[in-house]
């Protein structure tokens, strides 16, 4: 059945088109928010990391501040957005509700999603500087 659907003419387009829209409304509210986010991947597949480094391989990646992310996907699942742990996937299935759901939850109140996991990212590196700790680089 998923195979007969990816047949149909446009299916690809419109895959490819959804992931673009909603690639650039994460990416928008990153910056909106004033968070170091790169959002990488091709459209219907990608991922948003949490750092001031260009996505360009691997070790980029691994830059990432990870309990960053950790909050941001926990915001979204709260706002009604399941997304897997290391990806953004988008389907077919996924229409203008969704579409406009999942924008609402980086767009909504307070800088969204991404604005939330940059609040939780700031808390802990002033925790870690009153002990005496080097911020995190």
């Amino acid at each position: 059945a998923t195979l007969a659907e990816l047949r149909r003419p446009g299916a690809y387009a419109r895959l490819f088109q959804t992931g673009a829209r909603v690639k650039t409304a994460l990416q928008d509210a990153a910056d909106a928010a004033g968070i170091p986010a790169h959002v990488a991947g091709e459209a219907p597949v990608f991922e948003i990391y949490f750092t001031d480094r260009p996505i360009t391989d691997y070790r980029a990646t691994l830059t990432a501040d990870r309990a960053r992310h950790r909050v941001f996907t926990d915001e979204l699942l709260r706002r009604g957005v399941v997304k897997a742990a290391q990806k953004f996937y988008v389907s077919l299935s996924h229409g203008e509700d969704e579409i406009r759901q999942t924008v609402d939850a980086f767009t909504r109140q307070g800088g969204g999603a991404p604005a939330a996991a940059g609040r939780a990212g700031r808390r802990r590196t002033l925790r870690r500087r009153s002990r005496g700790c080097p911020p995190p680089g």
